[in-house]
């Protein structure tokens, strides 16, 4: 998507520079205060599941939690002393609240819920958390979900697998 963002201002730039001697060009925006800042290390995240035994999908219809984390710093809670987060990607088609998986294995796909267990909808759920001044540490689980039908008719197929998930955060 900010592929397709670049490629319009690129080529809008050059149309303007090829087809026109001068003109006026506005901008604007906005500089605003947010209450945190998204820890780097947050932003670009490899959660490595390893091997998912796949008799374990046939007994459990789901793996264990693998956990990762969003770190908020220098959160300042007069600023604001909420935050929300949106799950977005690709729904699965059998599961669409869970994210859908490229690759080779075929019959699962990818959830993700609290470490409570509470689960997260991908594209509909907001996770709200109140924040605290400093550093604040929010845990999330992934898991592998495997489909009802899969297991009834013994269709999990075995092989490699990746999800993307977005986060988009928000302070209300």
């Amino acid at each position: 998507m900010h592929y397709i963002y670049i490629i319009l201002f690129v080529y809008s730039a050059f149309i303007s520079t090829a087809f026109s001697k001068n003109g006026d060009l506005y901008m604007h925006g906005e500089i605003v205060a947010e209450p945190c800042v998204l820890n780097l290390n947050s932003k670009y995240q490899i959660i490595d599941i390893g091997n998912v035994i796949k008799k374990t999908l046939y007994l459990h219809t789901r793996t264990i939690g693998y956990p990762f984390t969003i770190k908020l710093e220098e959160c300042d809670t007069s600023l604001g002393n909420e935050v929300e987060i949106s799950f977005l990607g690709d729904g699965d088609l059998m599961l669409p609240e869970l994210l859908a998986i490229n690759g080779t294995a075929k019959g699962i796909a990818l959830g993700i819920e609290t470490i409570d267990g509470e689960n997260i909808k991908i594209n509909k759920s907001i996770l709200r958390k109140k924040l605290t001044d400093g550093k604040n540490i929010i845990t999330i689980n992934a898991y592998i979900q495997a489909y009802t039908t899969a297991i009834e008719n013994n269709e999990i197929i075995d092989g490699n697998f990746t999800a993307n998930l977005n986060l988009l955060i928000n302070y209300p």
